[in-house]
C-alpha cells in the first residue's frame, strides 16, 4: 500500500509559497515535480493538472486545502509536490481560503492507489490539529515526518 512519504520527496516542498493568485500557486507548485523523473510528459501532466483543482474544507477548520491531480500515462509512477502558503488565497467555489496546496500526478493504473492518498489527505485535514502540528515546521523533512505521523493516525 502506497503511503504519502513514497510519493512525496523533500525537494518538491514549498513551505513558503507566496502567490498572488491560484492559478500562480497551482503552477509553482506543480513546477516543484518538473525535472522529477517520474513526470514522462511534463505538458500533458499540466494540462491533466489544470483540468483537476478541487479544493476542499473541513468544517473545523479556518482554510482549505487545494489538490490538484493528473490521472495520466504522462507519470510513471505517483508523484506528488505539497507548498504551504505564506498568506491563505481565496479559491473560486471554495468557502474558505487555501492554505495548502497537493499537486499529485497518478498513472492510470494507480487509481486504487490516488483513492487511497487523497482520501488521506482529506481525513488528516479534517482535523483541526494539523494546522498547528504542519504550521509549526521548519524544514521539508519536517513537514514529511509530520504528514507521516498524521497519517499513522488515520
Amino acid at each position: 500500500m502506497i503511503k504519502l512519504r513514497d510519493a512525496l520527496q523533500p525537494e518538491h516542498v514549498q513551505l513558503s509559497l507566496a502567490c498572488e493568485n491560484p492559478e500562480q500557486a497551482i503552477a509553482r507548485t506543480a513546477e516543484l515535480l518538473r525535472n522529477d523523473e517520474r513526470i514522462a510528459n511534463w505538458a500533458e501532466f499540466v494540462r491533466e493538472l489544470r483540468a483537476h483543482p478541487p479544493c476542499r474544507v473541513a468544517e473545523s477548520a479556518d482554510f482549505g486545502i487545494c489538490v490538484p491531480h493528473a490521472r495520466t500515462d504522462a507519470v510513471t509512477s505517483m508523484a506528488m509536490s505539497a507548498a504551504r502558503l505564506t498568506e491563505p488565497l481565496k479559491f473560486p467555489d471554495c468557502p474558505k481560503p487555501i492554505r495548502y496546496i497537493f499537486c499529485l500526478g497518478i498513472p492510470q493504473a494507480m487509481a486504487a492507489d490516488y483513492l487511497r492518498i487523497a482520501g488521506a489527505l482529506m481525513r488528516i485535514f479534517a482535523d483541526p490539529e494539523t494546522e498547528n502540528v504542519l504550521a509549526a515546521t521548519k524544514s521539508r523533512e519536517e513537514f514529511i515526518r509530520a504528514l507521516e505521523r498524521l497519517e499513522a493516525k488515520i
